[in-house]
Order: C-alpha cells, then sequence, then structure tokens
C-alpha cells in the first residue's frame, strides 16, 4: 500500500517568463503561501511529506523549476540568472504583496539565498535545507 497524503494537492499551471509551470498547492490558495522551492532532478510535489507536517492552516506554493517535474523546459539552455528572474516572476504571483516566506532544499535554496542577498525586502524569512553554496569552479 503506498503512502496516503493527509493533505491531497492541487495543480495549477501559470506561465512564468513565457515557458509553461507547474504550481503545486496544499491548503487554500492565499496570497501569503510559504513557498517551497525543490532541488535539483526534483519537483515541487516532492514537498508532500512536509506539507503534511506543517500547520493545516497554511498555504503553501511549490512550483516545478523551469526543466522539472511537470514544468516546460528551458530552449536556450538552464542558467541560474533564469531561474532568479523565474523567481522573481512567481514571487510576484503568488505572494504579490507581501514579504515572502520560502522554504528551499539544495538548489532551491541556493536560488532563494543569493535571491535573497539581492532582494532582501522582498523576503520574510528563508529557510535553507542543505543549500550550502556552489562547487568552486575553475572558468578556464
Amino acid at each position: 500500500m503506498g503512502y496516503e497524503p493527509l493533505r491531497p494537492p492541487r495543480h495549477e499551471e501559470v506561465i512564468v517568463r513565457g515557458l509553461r509551470q507547474r504550481v503545486t498547492w496544499w491548503g487554500d490558495r492565499s496570497q501569503t503561501p510559504v513557498v517551497l522551492l525543490h532541488g535539483f532532478q526534483d519537483c515541487g510535489a516532492t514537498w508532500q511529506f512536509l506539507a503534511d507536517c506543517l500547520p493545516q492552516q497554511w498555504s503553501l506554493a511549490a512550483p516545478d523549476w523551469r526543466g522539472f517535474g511537470c514544468s516546460e523546459g528551458a530552449p536556450g539552455g538552464y542558467w541560474f540568472p533564469d531561474y532568479f528572474a523565474d523567481l522573481e516572476a512567481l514571487l510576484d504571483m503568488l505572494v504579490p504583496s507581501a514579504p515572502a516566506r520560502i522554504v528551499g532544499h539544495s538548489m532551491g535554496a541556493n536560488i532563494a539565498q543569493i535571491y535573497a542577498g539581492v532582494r532582501p525586502e522582498r523576503l520574510g524569512w528563508l529557510v535553507n535545507v542543505e543549500g550550502f553554496g556552489l562547487a568552486r569552479t575553475d572558468p578556464g
């Protein structure tokens, strides 16, 4: 027998900077959801176990990043500046008039913490789950 979610998810498709992206919702759709950002090779629906543990009255929104889960891939490749711009556009849609509350895992946490350094006024708080930065690379 499989896992039975305590909080069944709902899915919504939105257009983010020209690409179709899926957002998974738990609880009522509000103007101040906690935004859950997944890691590399993952998707928003994998937050189900956390969604089942958080307070029932919390509204949760988990987008699938471009090219992951049920979101459309980017024809020109994948670059971190695109993820920062996607996050800005997603927050404008999901949390239009309040500081966003974000929980990010791995790649999602890296994107969120760099974004927070550039736009600190846009975030209310940020939880970083295993997003310890990117490995140093040799540009040559």
